[in-house]
């Protein structure tokens, strides 16, 4: 069950300001998941002031250069805040299908 452990990566193309950006995304362990939704929920519930950070953080968790290496930390959180959200939500919504994220997660982070 060895093949379950490998990083799937795939490449997402978004149309922004007349071009079209690549980017590149990586699939996360179950541990890796965890970790990114509890800096944002406690026991199912949003903790105050985080909730708008869901998917810029799934961003920094999945975002990868072509070997599947990261290439933004929690540093860079401010940072990505600042992305333009026709950005940063297509790119969330892309993210969070390859990893498989059930619909009524996906509707919290939408809705926060």
């Amino acid at each position: 069950m060895t093949h379950f452990k490998k990083r799937r990566l795939k490449t997402i193309d978004l149309p922004y300001d007349g071009e079209i950006l690549s980017f590149r995304i990586r699939s996360l362990t179950e541990r890796e998941l965890t970790t990114c939704m509890n800096s944002v929920y406690r026991n199912g519930k949003p903790i105050p002031g985080r909730q708008d950070e869901l998917q810029v953080r799934l961003l920094i968790a999945t975002l990868c250069d072509e070997q599947g290496e990261p290439v933004y930390t929690e540093a860079q959180l401010p940072d990505l805040m600042d992305w333009d959200a026709a950005i940063t939500r297509p790119l969330a919504s892309a993210v969070m299908e390859h990893l498989g994220i059930v619909p009524s997660v996906a509707e919290v982070a939408e809705k926060n």
